[in-house]
């Protein structure tokens, strides 16, 4: 079990012990000897262009029992590929239906062939950090200088701190520079610096996604504003910044811009940050110098602090925003992790420990968000994660709060609330070619259950991704990737809400 990086612990000024074991209740007797590698021939049908013939579609496992559930392991998965524009009647789709309290698995279809499970990959993560670190930690962002104040200025340099706070924003920043002003500093005699080493440099998240996407920024010790710029047009069709002047941008804008977007990435998340503090500052009358990183200077006097929200409110509203940045730069912190691959799997293993009685062959997990089309999961291991989900605790905290609960009119879309009293819930994972659903719901019956549903396409994935990014948004590539996802939600809801009335 790996500890929080020691840099953000130095940061925020708090020992962190690691929590006692891990709550082993609940746990899915979903098991099976052995494990299956992954997408076997996947580079092969990319390459010949062919999709791969299915397996033998699975019986429904119509109130099954423990034997039942014990033989639903993980095999090979089916890729039944399509062309680019799929045929929706051909959708792929696996599922487990269970009895939350018992475990008896009372529906499944393809229960052990591996999907692409997108955003869900979110509930390996919340599990894992969780269980990593206390549910009240919070990380720090500071202010120290090298000097001394005398008569008001900073005698040395001013030093912008940064702890691994995934939510650190602009009112923090307001906040920090406000409390330097209550001690009567009015200026700075040296350089304004910025450290992010609190946590490894990341330039993107995930490769294979347009770089300028906001939900695929770089990540670092030191980021603001989840490492997004807000995008507006004026009147004549020209980019503005909506929170900060357009200036601020640190890189140049994407040939593709168009009115529809609201936000870019930052890539440069450190340098963003500390061009955003600059600017902040200067507005509220503290003259700053142009920020160089900080390399080996440390300031050797605290002069302002900001506190994260606790680590398990972070997370909670991660999870139901599906935050990207979030979950990966607080999977990177909780588990010193030095990429992004290193974190997920520690992250994967510490819940593979908390629910052992799962066949976890042939789970992919290359980071903590899920962005990647190249993760892989089964229905039964999702089924087994809603379960604990929907049933466990860890820290003292009952993980059931921590599904957004979800309407049923339209399906599965969150209701708006933090704190739902919906007796639906669950995590959602979307991406062209993939589409997957897991949770918990109260049955017409009463009864509690939990649930995965996955979709998905895998050659058409691959070729996907092999369409360039400036060549993506054409009609041709755009609109049979969202008939496909169309169906998939239209085929999930069906699923559930049937289950919610005959159960």
């Amino acid at each position: 079990m790996r500890h929080l990086s020691s840099a953000v612990l130095a940061r925020c000024g708090t020992r962190l012990l690691l929590c006692s074991a891990l709550a082993l209740t609940a746990l899915l007797p979903l098991t099976a000897p052995g494990a299956q590698a992954a997408d076997k021939g996947k580079a092969a049908a990319a390459q010949q262009g062919a999709p791969q013939q299915a397996a033998p579609q699975q019986t429904p496992a119509q109130g099954a029992g423990a034997d039942t559930a014990t033989r639903m392991g993980t095999t090979d998965p089916a890729t039944a590929g399509t062309a680019l524009s799929p045929d929706p009647a051909s959708l792929r789709t696996g599922y487990v239906l269970m009895d939350a309290k018992t475990g008896q698995v009372l529906a499944a279809e393809k229960a052990r062939e591996t999907f692409i499970p997108a955003s869900v990959t979110k509930l390996i993560s919340m599990v894992g950090i969780l269980s990593m670190a206390p549910p009240d930690f919070r990380f720090a962002t500071t202010l120290t200088a090298t000097g001394p104040v005398k008569n008001g200025i900073v005698q040395g340099d001013l030093i912008l701190v940064g702890g691994g706070d995934a939510s650190l924003d602009i009112d923090a920043f307001e906040e920090l520079v406000q409390t330097l002003k209550d001690q009567g500093i009015k200026g700075v005699k040296g350089k304004f610096l910025y450290d992010a080493s609190a946590l490894p440099t990341i330039p993107v998240l995930e490769a294979t996604q347009p770089p300028e996407v906001p939900y695929n920024p770089g990540l670092s010790g030191l980021g603001v504003s989840y490492n997004r710029f807000r995008i507006g047009f004026d009147k004549q069709g020209k980019p503005v910044g909506l929170e900060q002047p357009l200036s601020l941008y640190t890189e140049a804008l994407p040939a593709t811009l168009d009115k529809s977007d609201t936000a870019l990435a930052v890539h440069n998340a450190a340098l963003y940050a500390a061009r955003t503090f600059v600017w902040v500052a200067e507005r509220n009358g503290l003259k700053l110098a142009a920020p160089e990183p900080a390399g080996s200077t440390t300031g050797s006097v605290t002069l302002a602090r900001h506190l994260s929200e606790p680590l398990a409110a972070m997370v909670k509203a991660s999870v139901y925003h599906s935050n990207n940045v979030a979950l990966e730069t607080m999977a990177l912190a909780v588990t010193a992790g030095k990429s992004l691959q290193e974190a997920a799997d520690s992250l994967r293993k510490i819940t593979q420990t908390a629910i052992p009685n799962v066949a976890w062959g042939g789970l992919v997990m290359p980071n903590a968000s899920g962005l990647s089309p190249d993760g892989r999961m089964t229905p039964g291991q999702c089924a087994a994660l809603a379960r604990f989900a929907g049933t466990a605790t860890l820290g003292n905290q009952p993980l059931k709060p921590f599904l957004p609960g979800l309407m049923d009119n339209p399906f599965g879309i969150p209701d708006g609330y933090l704190n739902s009293p919906s007796p639906l819930r669950g995590k959602s994972g979307t991406m062209f070619y993939a589409r997957a659903l897991a949770g918990v719901f109260t049955a017409k019956s009463g009864r509690e259950m939990a649930y995965c549903v996955m979709s998905d396409d895998q050659v058409a994935r691959i070729r996907y991704d092999a369409v360039p990014f400036d060549k993506r948004e054409a009609d041709a590539t755009k609109l049979p990737a969202r008939d496909w996802l169309k169906s998939a939600r239209a085929k999930e809801a069906g699923l559930i809400s049937g289950w919610i009335e005959t159960n």
